[in-house]
């Protein structure tokens, strides 16, 4: 298994941009991530750029789409150039390869230099706002749309743990409930959300090396709260989705134990994080795999976190025993 990146932007794969003129001085863009269904692109572009974003990136990669009379699956690859000429407001990424969201985000604030940046799927729709109601809303790491379908119904998209006594015995349960304005998020749903880039890129951004996109998430939340950082809802900014929630494909492999080592192994105590070389046992009999890789993982996780060891505030067991009401369910 690859090392633990120590930048945000560390083991991004090549791609290539082209266009994207400036649409004003409003210190926040807009970020759209790849998407495989067929969307009205015209309006999108043009309604993102009416609200007065800085920068509008849209992020592009191989899609499919039936023909024939059998209705085969064939790929193509957008011309952005085409889309380019088209809408030179708009700066155009295609990938060379598919990447998680958290990992396009990664890119979206290698490629951003504005201070904030709107992540959004290409089924949202932004109700009438302005960048600088956005960004005056916005005081902390990532700040979550509340979102809602096409009848105006509020979607359950606020991650939050439940059950947390069983994490006593290793298990760590959550659920998703529909947010208000200031309620604490888990980790921002899909990747959606107001990006504040300086602790963004602080943080480290979202784990390259976990590619499952999940588990990509949820490390990526989890190291927000305990190195101190915080994820809210804001009605600053609502979203209305064309197309339904995906379920998340939740899958205990090479990304869980990447997580879990990361994220559920540490232990803080004084003013530093420690992975004791105890748990190495109990790792080995959970993670299914032989003696040689388990113990490869557990070393480069514990190399990791004591290269950040004071950079926790708390280990996950104080977060969730210590948390509110507005961070956890009972």
């Amino acid at each position: 298994m690859n090392g633990i990146p120590t930048t945000f932007n560390e083991g991004l794969p090549a791609y290539t941009v082209v266009g994207g003129e400036r649409c004003g001085h409003s210190g926040i863009s807009a970020v759209l991530l790849s998407c495989r269904e067929m969307i009205d692109r015209g309006s999108l572009y043009h309604s993102l750029k009416q609200v007065g974003f800085e920068r509008i990136l849209s992020i592009e990669e191989k899609c499919e789409e039936k023909c024939g009379e059998e209705n085969e699956m064939t790929s193509f690859v957008p011309d952005i150039g085409q889309l380019s000429a088209a809408y030179p407001f708009v700066r155009f990424v295609l990938l060379s390869e598919p990447l998680s969201a958290g990992s396009q985000i990664n890119l979206a604030a290698t490629e951003l230099p504005e201070d904030y940046f709107l992540v959004l799927r290409k089924d949202c729709a932004l109700d009438p706002v302005n960048a600088e109601t956005i960004i005056g809303e916005t005081q902390d790491l990532c700040a979550v749309p509340l979102m809602f379908d096409k009848k105006g119904a509020a979607l359950p998209i606020q991650p939050l743990v439940y059950r947390h006594r069983e994490f006593s015995n290793g298990i760590l349960r959550t659920k998703l409930a529909v947010p208000t304005a200031g309620s604490w998020s888990l980790f921002p749903f899909e990747g959606i959300g107001v990006y504040n880039r300086e602790l963004f890129v602080r943080l480290g951004g979202y784990d390259n090396s976990i590619p499952d996109e999940y588990w990509q998430l949820m490390d990526f939340g989890l190291r927000a709260y305990t190195w101190g950082e915080a994820i809210r809802s804001t009605d600053a900014v609502k979203i209305v989705r064309s197309a339904g929630l995906a379920a998340y494909d939740i899958v205990i492999g090479e990304s869980y134990r990447r997580f879990y080592l990361k994220n559920l192994s540490p232990v803080y105590r004084a003013d530093a994080a420690y992975l004791p070389l105890r748990q190495f046992p109990s790792f080995l009999i959970k993670s299914g795999v032989p003696l040689p890789d388990a113990w490869n993982e557990f070393s480069v996780a514990r190399a990791w976190v004591s290269l950040n060891a004071y950079r926790w505030k708390c280990d996950v067991r104080t977060l969730l025993q210590n948390g509110n009401k507005d961070k956890e369910a009972s």
